[in-house]
């Protein structure tokens, strides 16, 4: 905490990439009640106190990260998949309406035929 860079250093946190082993050890620490109150710690030092807050938020975050990253992953493929899908159906509907343009031209010619058979 000495270090000026060091309140840089904690915002910069790469925060979604905490290895597993501080992880366990963070989760070790918290769970001794005796050595891990936030609010002793706070009474011994603000700072610190805020600091173990900092921890215990990150350990928090970390656990909740583990549940949504496969849903991220999940939304990722199902928006992939949703797209190629919409690209497929916008090809389908380019050639319906295509098929649609002829179809139009082809009864344009039988009326001008029907018409030229009554003519005659």
């Amino acid at each position: 905490m000495a270090k000026a860079d060091f309140l840089d250093r904690l915002k910069r946190y790469e925060k979604d990439n905490i290895p597993q082993d501080i992880l366990v050890a963070v989760n070790k620490l918290m769970s001794n009640r005796k050595v891990w109150s936030i609010a002793a710690i706070k009474n011994s030092s603000m700072a610190a106190g805020q600091l173990a807050e900092w921890c215990a938020a990150l350990y928090k975050y970390s656990e909740a990260l583990k549940k949504v990253r496969p849903k991220q992953a999940r939304v990722e493929e199902m928006t992939l998949k949703y797209n190629t899908s919409v690209a497929e159906v916008n090809v389908k509907k380019e050639i319906v309406r295509s098929i649609k343009e002829k179809l139009k031209n082809m009864e344009e010619d039988l009326n001008e035929t029907r018409t030229f058979i009554d003519k005659l």
